[in-house]
């Protein structure tokens, strides 16, 4: 090898790293106006599981860990804790948005109803998530869902989630709850965040 190839390679530059794709960049965060968690690798789901060990009694401190973990703006934090909630033993869901019969929630008659071993903070947003989706108009609805579409297969967050979990593809309703519960909106693209109403 001749000197001045020896010199070259002596030389040499280190390699320039290759960026990564866009889509392993977290979504835009510049018009988010509430203090920002630390960035979470896209190995883990930025609000994971809550395990049923988690589970308490104390309706009103599960409320407030969902209020503060999630970053909802105090100014709406009177109006969540004003819906009434119930927990039960027996039930056969986690929690679910019903009216005092047991019937699909109109927003005269107001109650979130928590099997008592599932009374955590995830389950709580997701159920406050079903809430705020009734602040909607139908138009409103159709434009999130079309969002979550194109979204779906891009953001990587929801690439996550939904290699997890698939309930939110069932439709937009769950979508928007599990969009919520699992993300949060300090991890969604800005576009998507008014779709939040009584959380931003």
């Amino acid at each position: 090898m001749c000197m001045k190839k020896i010199l070259a390679w002596w030389n040499r530059q280190p390699a320039v790293p290759v960026p990564p794709p866009a889509s392993d960049n977290p979504p835009d965060m510049s018009n988010y106006p509430y203090p920002l968690p630390v960035h979470v690798p896209l190995t883990v789901l930025p609000h994971p599981e809550n395990t049923i060990n988690a589970a308490t009694d104390d309706r009103e401190a599960t409320l407030e860990a969902a209020l503060v973990q999630w970053h909802i703006p105090e100014v709406w934090h009177p109006w969540w804790k004003s819906i009434p909630t119930e927990l039960v033993v027996d039930y056969q869901y986690p929690a679910s948005w019903q009216d005092a019969d047991g019937n699909p929630l109109t927003m005269q008659d107001q109650v979130i109803k928590f099997h008592q071993h599932w009374d955590t903070p995830g389950v709580c947003i997701h159920e406050m998530g079903h809430v705020s989706w009734e602040f909607l108009t139908s138009q409103e609805k159709q434009q999130f869902a079309n969002l979550h579409d194109f979204y779906k297969d891009k953001d990587p967050y929801l690439k996550l989630l939904y290699s997890i979990n698939t309930y939110g593809l069932t439709n937009p309703n769950e979508a928007h709850s599990e969009w919520l519960r699992y993300i949060g909106i300090e991890y969604m693209p800005v576009e998507v965040r008014k779709f939040y109403p009584r959380m931003v």
